[in-house]
């Protein structure tokens, strides 16, 4: 949300298993109960000219909605890198993607 608010402040956004389930108004805040708020704007064209890094491991509950934002971005012509990992949602997947997520963003 930050990143689309400010274009003019971040070039990159770079999301280690994304909650994309969850908008930033939701309240109470439900994981599985969201609008996949992101999804919609990436569909309406609001990718601001961002460029996009998503990684998300095959073992996660969020999955789902990290293949629907792919595939979004695939279709919208946003720059961006989608990685799956055969990992679940933890320090030692997100440890090992740290340095090729940082490459990429800075490169």
């Amino acid at each position: 949300d930050l990143a689309l608010r400010h274009p003019d402040l971040f070039e990159t956004v770079v999301a280690q298993s994304g909650a994309f389930l969850i908008a930033p108004e939701d309240d109470p805040i439900d994981p599985f109960d969201g609008g996949e708020w992101l999804l919609s704007r990436l569909r309406a064209g609001d990718g601001s000219g961002l460029r996009w890094r998503l990684e998300c491991g095959t073992l996660e509950w969020l999955i789902g909605a990290h293949r629907r934002l792919e595939a979004a971005l695939d279709a919208s012509g946003e720059e961006h890198e989608t990685l799956t990992r055969n990992m679940g949602h933890n320090w030692t997947h997100w440890r090992q993607g740290i340095p090729e997520a940082l490459r990429w963003a800075l490169g």
